[in-house]
């Protein structure tokens, strides 16, 4: 985040209400707030809808295929996301993977 930014934006009316302004976000943080996320929003939709779609950036993505694929923080330099190339999950019930499939170009 631009530090001028960073300073100015806790003071917009649309933040007001958020308490802590974080001016960075590990891969770490980025995990938490995405599976949170993933339980609240995405497995309901799931559950009714069959197939959901996702678009995110790098990190948020990578935070959601570690834990879909149970990947070790040590290991997230391997996961390769390319951009703009769907990747589709088929899971069970469970949220187990039953096929992953990579569209290349």
């Amino acid at each position: 985040i631009d530090p001028d930014y960073a300073q100015r934006y806790p003071l917009e009316p649309k933040y007001e209400n958020i308490g802590y302004h974080p001016r960075s976000e590990s891969l770490k943080d980025t995990r938490e707030r995405v599976v949170e996320y993933f339980f609240e929003e995405i497995t309901p939709s799931l559950l009714v809808y069959d197939t959901v779609m996702i678009a995110a950036h790098g990190n948020s993505l990578r935070a959601l295929i570690m834990f879909l694929e149970n990947v070790a923080p040590e290991e997230v330099h391997t996961i390769e996301i390319p951009t703009g190339t769907p990747i589709v999950y088929d899971l069970t019930k469970e949220l187990a993977i039953i096929d992953k499939t990579v569209y290349n170009q």
